[in-house]
């Protein structure tokens, strides 16, 4: 038995983005992250996906995207000549962090 948190995402009374520990429980279900939350409109819908296409092609483990029937991760892809390590870039040309 292990225990989980259930935490909520919110902007404070001070306009500034926090996280509040609702409830912790013993549960069976196995280690991991899940995030929930909803998007109102369609082209808001739109836009997330694209920019989630794009951040999370750089993550090692690819997350299980449900609610969506043409939600999928792209590949990372890039060419070096030599071999070497190249730090990577986004879709806009930024270098991104080591490890990523």
């Amino acid at each position: 038995m292990v225990l989980q948190d259930f935490f909520s995402c919110i902007i404070n009374d001070n306009g500034i983005p926090s996280t509040v520990l609702m409830s912790i429980y013993d549960t069976d279900e196995l280690n991991g992250v899940e995030v929930k939350f909803s998007v109102n409109q369609r082209n808001d819908f739109d836009k997330f996906k694209n920019e989630a296409q794009e951040v999370l092609m750089y993550f090692p483990v690819k997350p299980s995207v449900k609610g969506s029937t043409y939600f999928t991760v792209k590949e990372q892809t890039y060419i070096d000549p030599y071999d070497t390590p190249v730090q990577k870039r986004d879709s806009r040309g930024r270098f991104l962090p080591k490890g990523v």
